[in-house]
């Protein structure tokens, strides 16, 4: 038992441990949103949106632009710093909503009801006129909506309305957004998923691999000053060394996995935590198994690390598609790579 009792503490009382879980943890979630944004500022509008309607229908036509993807949206601007702003090109446009924008909604007029000034250098704005006519639109629809029930429950607001299609419209199934893959003759569906989620699983995936290859050298040492064997002795098999060994690495990158992936999972992408909570813990315990096979074969240290910086590259390289789909063996050497079926 002393023997585990310091295992024990060289995993978890350790200051490279310590600080290995803290840079995980802070790390990945601030490279992920990092990244994440680094993707989306290319396909970004400028502009001002000024609303001197100062109603609460105007205000959730305003929210609703602010949040819309593929702009951003200058808040609390007066006329005067909208147009200066725009005449010296931070900004593509100005938008302003008209007073009665509320009053002519209810009325069933949806139009004139935005005024918009562009600077002479602003190429194109009708992708973003488009998005605040369909808005104009969708709000006169939703009022027409609401009148219309109202008609049948006097007490139905406006704002309750707005929280239920909002809710629902999240969850939508009118677009069936398809990615078709195509190797070869091959032609499969493959999954859509947010940037911060690949960029989230691709660096986890690589650290970890990193980190159990390497952990792992640990093992040549005890086997070369007969650790091992003393355990083997003493308990009748060596396996439980190799099971507490597994066992607390799982635990040690459990703990910045978990807090990063939580984190993450409330603004970034949506996953169920409880269900991939079983995904690293796999993925640990195949890097583990291909590495305790390796180091049964090798016995040496320094071989055992050469080859695992080979076993590391072609991991990233063929898991990332960076030759996936080129040579015909490609795809089947994919299959059994760890880090292939974890980052997918």
């Amino acid at each position: 038992m002393s023997f585990f009792r310091m295992l024990f503490k060289r995993s978890f009382f350790n200051i490279k441990t310590f600080i290995v879980i803290i840079l995980m943890t802070v790390l990945i979630p601030v490279l992920v949103v990092s990244l994440s944004a680094v993707e989306d500022d290319g396909y970004v509008y400028h502009l001002a949106l000024i609303d001197r309607d100062k109603t609460e229908l105007s205000e959730y036509f305003y929210d609703s632009i602010k949040n819309s993807a593929g702009m951003t949206v200058i808040e609390n601007i007066s006329y005067e710093d909208a147009l200066r702003e725009l005449n010296l090109g931070k900004l593509d446009i100005v938008y302003i909503i008209k007073e009665g924008f509320e009053e002519n909604i209810e009325g069933g007029n949806y139009r004139n009801l935005i005024k918009w000034i562009q600077s002479a250098e602003t190429v194109s704005t009708s992708w973003m006129n488009d998005q605040l006519s369909v808005g104009v639109i969708r709000h006169w629809l939703k009022v027409d909506i609401v009148n219309r029930i109202r008609e049948i429950d006097p007490d139905f607001t406006y704002e309750r309305f707005v929280d239920e299609f909002d809710k629902y419209y999240d969850q939508n199934m009118l677009i069936d957004h398809r990615v078709i893959e195509i190797k070869g003759e091959k032609i499969s569906l493959v999954e859509s998923r947010p940037l911060a989620e690949v960029y989230f699983f691709n660096l986890w995936g690589i650290l970890v691999l990193v980190w159990v290859w390497l952990q792992n050298r640990i093992i040549i040492d005890d086997m070369n000053h007969n650790i091992i064997d003393r355990i083997k002795m003493t308990n009748g098999s060596s396996w439980i060394y190799y099971i507490t060994r597994l066992m607390l690495q799982i635990v040690i990158l459990m703990i910045p996995w978990t807090v990063s992936y939580g984190y993450l999972t409330k603004s970034y992408f949506d996953y169920e935590l409880n269900v991939q909570l079983f995904k690293l813990p796999l993925y640990i315990v195949s890097i583990f198994m291909i590495s305790l096979i390796t180091i049964k074969i090798l016995k040496s240290k320094k071989s055992y690390t050469m080859l695992g910086y080979v076993f590391i590259l072609l991991n990233v390289m063929l898991s990332s598609d960076l030759v996936g789909g080129i040579l015909s063996a490609t795809n089947l050497i994919q299959k059994v790579l760890p880090l292939f079926w974890f980052v997918k």
